[in-house]
């Protein structure tokens, strides 16, 4: 079943930052990489890696492969789109 317009694992990391009140500067300091990076994947200009997944995870007590679960799960639907 193809989901319909899925978020951006991005707006997902940055709905939790803003319920828990985390500055994506601390959260990115405190993850251990770079305050842009964090914020192009919020944006959603930039995919989640392996190794970013496996720092979000410890992060927010989540699996890597969550992570990368929705960056999969949104690229398709992408590519899916492009091709309509």
């Amino acid at each position: 079943m193809t989901m319909h317009n899925p978020p951006h694992p991005g707006a997902i990391i940055k709905h939790c930052l803003y319920n828990a009140d985390i500055s994506i500067k601390d959260a990115a300091k405190d993850m251990d990489i770079s305050q842009e990076l964090l914020s192009a994947i919020i944006k959603g200009k930039e995919k989640i890696s392996q190794d970013t997944a496996k720092k979000l995870a410890e992060y927010f007590g989540t699996t890597a492969q969550s992570w990368i679960n929705q960056q999969v799960v949104y690229d398709e639907w992408v590519k899916g789109k492009d091709k309509q």
